[in-house]
């Protein structure tokens, strides 16, 4: 996808979709970290990374995101 993306997708859009990709993350762990703990696993510092990662990866979208803005008004 990488040869791909250069001429169908702009890194906006990609940021956004990655976005809407950790969001969905965020909330399919945390339900697995409810089922667990409903079913008595509890695995404290499993589920604190898995969610930790999830968490960075929205906050490099974000990143990716303001970075574009500030680059097209730059340009203008």
């Amino acid at each position: 996808m990488g040869i791909v993306s250069l001429f169908v997708f702009k890194t906006y859009y990609e940021a956004v979709l990655g976005l809407i990709i950790g969001c969905c993350y965020v909330i399919f762990d945390t339900q697995i970290i409810i089922f667990n703990v409903e079913a008595g696993r509890k695995e404290p510092f499993t589920d604190a990374l898995s969610l930790f990662t999830d968490l960075f990866k929205i906050f490099i979208e974000i990143f990716k995101i303001l970075s574009e803005n500030k680059k097209e008004k730059k340009k203008d």
